[in-house]
């Protein structure tokens, strides 16, 4: 899915690229990943073999010593052995969606903070420009009051103007300090410079029920859910298997001084009543697990059509704003009809302040485009 132009796009993916080189809490979830992949290959061989000495001493001593010798293996049913095998390649998918999912969810979190700095990187390029403005006329109308050229009050009003350029400026400064500390933190502790100030025009997928159904198979949460889902089938069947009888093989032998003894063991374990309530309690759970993963589907698919129609609405508004502002040709206009005096500098200010308000206006409803357009395609972060 298509979202911004190549330049505004790769710069995205270039920042998000650091964050996912840099990030610590990144590269924990990768160690835990691991850890999790290898403790599902724990219990996957039989239990250890028994051995047994015994050397005992005859009463009278004329009877001598006897030396007793016995090794057993136990091993559970075949079938046993064959759903721990798959247990552990369940669990390790597991751990590989969650570390996924855990991916996808900081770098969304980093890309919505990049998509806020491109809105107070472009709300600086205007507040810049109106106080650079500001200034000039603020310096001017004083210099017009010494002459008799324009009123205190008017140099008042110029004042104003400035001081509330300046303010805006401040403002400004103080987000972008706030989201690149942010950037930073998930960044390892390592500054971003991220200097995008413009917003491509982003494309929503034509075929919508397509893309939500490949969504749906890329969204690592959704992956980690199912996968858990089938780990609670196969924890069903290893639960019967269990309940199945284990055998029990060995070797004996019994030494004197004048006659040994030795040959094989067999034995059987009857599980009758270890395992009672434990395949009940695994198709609970298996059922409890199906049933949160289709719940959460559907609430996923369910947020997917509202963010798709959020963004149909919010292109709507940036285009009207668009049309409105006509690329800056307001700004010149206005600033053409106060030098020709055909407005007050009042009326100038007023018209300045909805300008502002209306610029504002556009890259906020830009911005709040961009976030669900990084919501509908987190999973191919």
């Amino acid at each position: 899915m298509a979202i911004a132009t190549a330049s505004a796009q790769d710069q995205y993916a270039e920042a998000l690229k650091e964050i996912e080189t840099n990030s610590l809490a990144l590269a924990a979830y990768r160690e835990q990943a691991e850890a999790q992949k290898l403790e599902g290959k724990v219990g996957l061989t039989p239990s250890d073999p028994e051995v047994e000495v015994g050397l005992l001493w005859g009463s009278p001593e004329a009877i001598g010593r006897r030396q007793d010798v016995s090794i057993s293996q136990e091993l559970d049913f075949p079938t046993v052995y064959v759903h721990l095998s798959r247990l552990s390649h369940l669990k390790g998918l597991s751990a590989d969606h969650l570390y996924a999912a855990r991916r996808m969810q900081l770098l969304l979190e980093a890309k919505k903070l990049l998509i806020e700095m491109v809105s107070q990187n472009a709300l600086a390029s205007i507040y810049d420009a109106h106080l650079e403005g500001a200034t000039r006329m603020a310096e001017a109308y004083e210099k017009m009051e010494l002459t008799g050229e324009a009123s205190r009050l008017d140099l008042n009003k110029a004042l104003l103007n400035l001081a509330r350029a300046e303010s805006l400026c401040r403002e400004a400064a103080m987000e972008r300090e706030r989201i690149a500390t942010e950037l930073q933190r998930l960044n390892g502790g390592k500054p971003i410079d991220f200097q995008t100030s413009s917003y491509a025009t982003p494309l929503l997928p034509a075929d919508f029920e397509a893309w939500r159904t490949a969504m749906h198979e890329r969204n690592p949460e959704m992956l980690l859910l199912n996968a858990e889902a089938d780990t609670r089938d196969r924890e069903v069947k290893l639960a019967r298997a269990e309940g199945l009888p284990r055998l029990k093989l060995g070797y004996m032998g019994e030494f004197t001084d004048g006659e040994n003894y030795q040959g094989i063991t067999l034995g059987l374990s009857i599980p009758l009543w270890e395992n009672r309530g434990k395949v009940r309690h695994a198709k609970a759970a298996a059922l409890y697990s199906r049933t949160e993963a289709l719940d959460a589907m559907t609430a996923y698919d369910l947020s997917l059509c509202n963010l798709y129609h959020k963004a149909r609405s919010l292109e709507e508004t940036v285009e009207a704003f668009k049309q409105t502002l006509q690329a800056g040709e307001t700004r010149l206009m206005l600033q053409k009809a106060f030098n020709a005096g055909e407005i007050s500098l009042a009326e100038y200010v007023v018209e300045t302040d909805y300008l502002i308000e209306a610029e504002t206006s556009l890259i906020e409803a830009q911005r709040d485009l961009e976030l669900v357009m990084a919501e509908l395609g987190a999973p191919d972060l």
